[in-house]
């Protein structure tokens, strides 16, 4: 994998024809864009350039800088491509800062469920206790009967 970086890389170093001479420097640059994007396209070749175009704000910052600073775009595009990607960057901070305020009533939503069920173990517990109570009233009567029907059978 290595060895085939370094060989497009050193194509596209030695690639250059007059027409479509791009600088080392950009070359370096831009060689992560040109694998992720434009890969398909011959180095130094015109559909690398235009695909370059149309990728546009996709493009790394280190790849913009690299263009611009060699006069391959101009600055103002090079501004109108960084507005994109912090954009970008900020619609994709909304979405994670949304995550993170879902996640965020995810545990009071366990509470209150845990709330529930230890309302829930509450009630069980006065049952179970009333229960038991009562139990130990019926056993009280039930010892008082047989006492006063021993009495009753003595005399």
């Amino acid at each position: 994998m290595r060895a085939t970086i370094i060989a497009a890389v050193v194509v596209l170093a030695f690639s250059v024809n007059n027409a479509f001479a791009v600088s080392l420097a950009v070359k370096l640059a831009c060689k992560d864009d040109y694998f992720a994007h434009c890969s398909m396209h011959s180095p130094g070749s015109v559909g690398v350039r235009q695909c370059m175009r149309n990728v546009g704000s996709r493009l790394s910052a280190r790849c913009i800088g690299a263009l611009a600073d060699a006069g391959e775009i101009k600055k103002s595009v090079q501004k109108k491509y960084y507005a994109a990607q912090q954009n970008a960057q900020k619609k994709v901070a909304m979405k994670s800062g949304a995550k993170k305020k879902q996640y965020a009533q995810r545990p009071a939503a366990k509470r209150k469920y845990a709330a529930k069920a230890i309302e829930r173990r509450k009630v069980a517990r006065k049952e179970t206790a009333r229960k038991q109570v009562a139990s130990k009233e019926f056993q009280k009567r039930q010892n008082e009967r047989k006492y006063y029907t021993r009495l009753a059978a003595d005399h």
